[in-house]
């Protein structure tokens, strides 16, 4: 790995991580992303003890979130690239920094949004970074309801402005299925 590269993961440490890593199930997988979730407190950005986003990218993430819970989706603006494109779990792509914004401002008007996103792992390289993690999101109708909440693998990649800020480029989600407790 060049010096300019740069990967923090929580996985795969020894080469018996990397054993079990393999061995793993998606059931597993996603019980250790639902005990991850557990441990979140109720903070606006959680991060995992193995995983330190940089400054300045953990700076964006804080952006967004306290964009989204004020329902302020023109903040949102700055804070994607021209070009973004996400694929949210079970919707249409949407392409573009005036999509974005527009999608994110009928979601708002509609429902208080709260986000916490944990990052499980994060690699920078030049001007570029992707990062995985997972998000909970828990939405409340403005004129009233029961709050309802769901868990999600995120992946993100990032792309760093000819300014220096850090924006969102692509994004994809995908809804964690939902596991049973265990028997007591």
């Amino acid at each position: 790995m060049s010096a300019k590269a740069r990967a923090i993961s929580t996985q795969a440490r020894t080469p018996s991580d990397k054993a079990r890593a393999m061995s793993a199930t998606p059931r597993d997988m996603d019980i250790t992303a639902n005990k991850m979730n557990a441990k979140a407190n109720e903070t606006d950005f959680v991060r995992s003890d193995a995983v330190e986003p940089t400054d300045d990218i953990a700076d964006l993430h804080r952006e967004w979130v306290d964009n989204v819970a004020r329902g302020n989706a023109e903040g949102l603006r700055d804070l994607v690239t021209e070009d973004y494109e996400v694929w949210p779990d079970g919707a249409l792509s949407l392409t573009g920094r005036d999509v974005v914004v527009s999608s994110m401002a009928g979601a708002i008007a509609l429902y208080q949004v709260e986000q916490v996103f944990d990052s499980v792992e994060l690699v920078v390289t030049g001007d570029w970074a992707f990062e995985r993690g997972i998000e909970r999101i828990t939405v409340t109708q403005r004129s009233g309801g029961a709050a309802q909440s769901r868990t999600q693998r995120v992946l993100l990649i990032l792309r760093r402005g000819a300014d220096g800020r850090w924006r969102y480029a692509r994004g994809i989600t995908n809804n964690l299925p939902s596991v049973p407790a265990p028997p007591a």
